[in-house]
């Protein structure tokens, strides 16, 4: 799989919130309430039936989130 594909792929949930080191109930707070949520903080995307969905992040937006988050934990610019 080249770079530009990986970069664009879905992203469970839980997998996101494991990698910025939050709990699954911070991303729900974030989504449910955006404006306490950090910049650049990627739409959820649902797939499957209305009983069984799971929730996804786009990689591209998630990494872009973090790089931000990066950025604002070290004071060098990030959104705020």
């Amino acid at each position: 799989m080249s770079e530009a594909e990986e970069v664009d792929c879905l992203v469970p949930n839980a997998q996101a919130c494991r990698e910025l080191g939050i709990s699954e109930m911070t991303g729900w707070r974030w989504d449910t309430h955006p404006e306490t949520a950090p910049p650049d903080w990627p739409e959820k995307i649902k797939r499957g039936n209305k009983q069984q969905s799971r929730t996804y992040r786009l990689r591209s937006k998630l990494e872009r989130c973090k790089a931000n988050l990066i950025k604002m934990a070290l004071g060098i610019g990030g959104q705020s």
